[in-house]
């Protein structure tokens, strides 16, 4: 470019086919939404500028329409983005305040109970 910057975008080569994890397979729903979150992270990560940025999710919509994902499943795919970018910040900013009232708990594995704990 004439400012020196460099200009970053998808490379998809001629036999790319736009085939994802169809969302009607028998998969678990946080994989099929795990498919959409890596198309739009490639986009956020890879893409320098805002208009291709557009592009490449117009681009994302319409490849995984053809593989029977809903629209909510890329709304709500960003919302769970967006959800863990503020979730991160706030623990950075907790990190930052209370450095000494942090604590770590550790229980073992006991059948049951582990899987309840984790949910809370």
């Amino acid at each position: 470019l004439p400012d020196k910057t460099i200009k970053a975008t998808v490379f998809r080569k001629k036999t790319h086919r736009d085939q994802y994890l169809n969302f009607n397979s028998h998969h678990l729903l946080h994989q099929t939404l795990g498919v959409v979150r890596s198309l739009l992270d490639r986009k956020d990560c890879v893409i320098t500028t805002e208009e291709d940025k557009q592009v490449e999710e117009k681009h994302t919509e319409k490849a995984l329409g053809q593989c029977n994902y809903p629209k909510w499943s890329t709304d709500l795919a960003k919302q769970q983005k967006e959800r863990k970018k503020v979730d991160k910040e706030a623990n950075q900013r907790r990190e930052k305040q209370d450095p000494k009232d942090k604590k770590v708990v550790v229980i073992s594995y006991t059948k049951g109970l582990s899987e309840q704990l984790s949910k809370v």
